[in-house]
């Protein structure tokens, strides 16, 4: 989703929060 690569360009912090919501 291009959202999810926002956050993952703005903050790479947040990304690593997504994948754990996604597990």
């Amino acid at each position: 989703r291009l959202d999810r690569n926002s956050f993952s360009g703005t903050v790479p912090s947040l990304s690593n929060l997504t994948k754990i919501n996604e597990l």
